[in-house]
């Protein structure tokens, strides 16, 4: 049993709204929903091999439960798929994960010639960049920030910074030398960051328990300080993802070993 603090005067709660079981797809790893509420896409782990990013409309801008579709294009080159991120425009998205091709960790940056339609990303990888960890450390998720040239990337228990010279190009990335260790005693996984670069959302997966911490630089990983961590595990079990809306009110998270999705209200 983990023991919960909080810095005092940084108190924060979730307040559970909705849940939407079962999902589009099963064996769910990430989600991304995308600014006015109204298209969610969601990569899963296992399909045939596949791995997809899938893509659904929701007829209600942010109601996980106004959902139809789950068209979506297959990531065959991934022997394992991590989480995903879309550019702001959505004209391209970058996923994690191992290639089954080349053994590497590594980010690949896809682009579709509709914007926000997945079914129409190119059938070859724009771009890719091996990732500076050993294989053995499967990379799980990814963010950007909205100017293309930060990205934070999350391994077991760390979280890494680089920097891309050229905005929204991947292989001109390199580490900015920051880096944090979370030092959690269970699996941590998913994680998400608000557009300003100050909150930090993580989720130990096990524990059902999410950690919201502070950047007292924005997207500078190594000035992350804990402010306090709330149990979910009332209401979620086996967190996979977490994804914010842009105001940061709203939390939705992939959960029940990814079969779910459930809605937070952040008060």
């Amino acid at each position: 049993m983990l023991i919960l603090q909080y810095k005092e005067g940084y108190r924060w709660d979730a307040v559970f709204v909705k849940k939407l079981t079962p999902l589009f797809g099963s064996h769910v790893i990430d989600l991304y929903i995308r600014s006015d509420g109204l298209k969610l896409f969601y990569a899963t782990a296992f399909t045939a091999g596949n791995h997809p990013i899938r893509q659904v409309d929701l007829s209600v801008s942010w109601d996980i439960l106004s959902g139809t579709g789950g068209d979506g294009f297959p990531l065959g080159d991934y022997t394992h798929t991590g989480g995903f991120t879309f550019k702001p425009d959505g004209t391209k998205y970058f996923v994690v994960g191992d290639s089954s091709s080349n053994s590497t960790e590594r980010v690949a940056e896809f682009v579709v010639s509709t914007p926000w339609d997945v079914t129409t990303t190119s059938t070859t990888i724009l771009n890719y960049k091996a990732l500076p960890f050993p294989l053995t450390v499967a990379p799980q998720m990814v963010r950007f920030r909205s100017d293309g040239i930060k990205m934070l990337v999350h391994k077991p228990n760390t979280m890494l910074g680089f920097d891309l010279s050229t905005p929204w190009d991947i292989t001109t990335f390199t580490a900015d030398g920051n880096q944090f260790n979370f030092g959690l005693p269970e699996i941590n996984y998913g994680f998400d960051i608000n557009p300003a670069g100050t909150r930090l959302y993580l989720a130990q997966r096990d524990e059902s328990i999410i950690y919201r911490y502070r950047l007292d630089t924005p997207w500078d990983v190594s000035t992350i300080v804990l402010e306090h961590a709330v149990d979910l595990s009332a209401t979620a079990t086996d967190i996979r993802a977490i994804f914010l809306n842009p105001s940061g009110t709203k939390m939705f998270l992939i959960t029940d070993s990814g079969d779910a999705i459930s809605e937070y209200d952040i008060i």
